[in-house]
């Protein structure tokens, strides 16, 4: 099975922040995830919803700016949650349903009534949030084709694509806050995501777009497990319990190295594409449980493509320029 054509973009190469992880993860996912272009069915409940809850917050900051919001604003909000699953439902035994979204977005006001931080604007006072970028990173140098590629140079410039959920002011600072929604909250999950390349590399990006120096960045998790019959610790406690903040500041330096550490794992993705072949690494087949993948590529090399494209998997749709899936 042999390596699908590089995914050019008039010559370039557009990479984001789930590339940069499935290729520390393993090589084999990002070949699978980004170069096929394949993710799992069983992940669709998970990512709408939380696109749904991504959208709800985008219209509170936009909208309500630092101001507390009302109950008309949380009606727009449920509103426009209702026409978004309208369009795109989960299936009906996922609890991740409209109602749960509504309320879950209603204690998250409450949780944030008042905020500690100042939204920021652009020069024509639009508040600034989901900010897509696509910036410069390097040029890669080609040492042999591409197998039947035919390029017009033999450098192919990388783009660093994503969006930025929320910058703001915190303490005269510029934090870049990114939402994310979550089955489990706990230090375990900000400690997991504290090495993730994303926010580091968020940072970068708006320094890059701006020219203004960043300080840190903001976890804001959202959990999203199912609600029980009967809370053990009260209702109050278990909607308390869906949200958690994390704040990061940077360390001198810690920018440039993101870059440095970077352009060395595209560099090494380009290796293992010059040799029509991305490796497995084992040892991430069942570190956070079983891999998606994992019975694919236990398949013979034969019977791969086939199992790909069976309804255990569907086409992954996903860019950070055009919105969330």
């Amino acid at each position: 099975m042999n390596l699908p054509p590089l995914p050019l973009v008039d010559g370039a190469m557009l990479i984001d922040n789930s590339f940069i992880e499935s290729l520390t993860t393993c090589p084999r996912k990002l070949e699978y995830n980004n170069l096929r272009k394949r993710i799992p069915s069983a992940e669709r409940p998970a990512l709408s919803f939380g696109t749904a809850i991504h959208l709800a917050l985008e219209w509170r900051y936009k909208n309500c700016r630092n101001a507390q919001p009302t109950v008309m604003d949380e009606q727009d909000q449920a509103e426009l949650l209702a026409a978004y699953f309208k369009d795109n439902p989960n299936p009906e035994d996922d609890h991740r349903q409209l109602n749960f979204a509504i309320d879950l977005v209603k204690h998250y006001n409450q949780r944030y009534a008042v905020e500690p931080f100042n939204l920021m604007t652009d020069k024509d006072g639009n508040v600034m949030l989901e900010l897509s970028f696509a910036v410069p990173l390097f040029e890669f140098e080609l040492e042999q084709r591409l197998g039947d590629a035919v390029l017009d140079s033999k450098f192919i410039p990388v783009i660093y694509t994503g969006r930025i959920d929320l910058p703001v002011l915190w303490d005269n600072q510029i934090i870049i806050i990114d939402h994310k929604t979550t089955s489990l909250l706990g230090d375990y999950y900000f400690d997991s995501q504290r090495i993730s390349p994303q926010y580091e590399g968020y940072a970068w990006a708006f320094e890059q777009l701006t020219g203004k120096q960043v300080s840190g960045y903001c976890i804001n998790a959202i959990r999203t497990k199912a609600q029980p019959a009967k809370p053990r610790t009260g209702w109050d406690a278990w909607w308390e319990e869906c949200f958690g903040r994390h704040k990061e500041y940077l360390k001198p330096g810690q920018l440039d190295e993101w870059k440095t550490n970077t352009i060395a794992l595209i560099k090494e993705f380009f290796y293992h594409y010059q040799q029509d072949y991305m490796p497995q690494k084992k040892k991430a087949c069942t570190m956070y449980g079983k891999c998606a993948y994992y019975d694919i590529c236990y398949l013979p090399k034969e019977n791969r493509e086939a199992n790909l494209h069976s309804d255990m998997f569907q086409n992954n749709e996903w860019s950070p320029l055009k919105g969330k899936v």
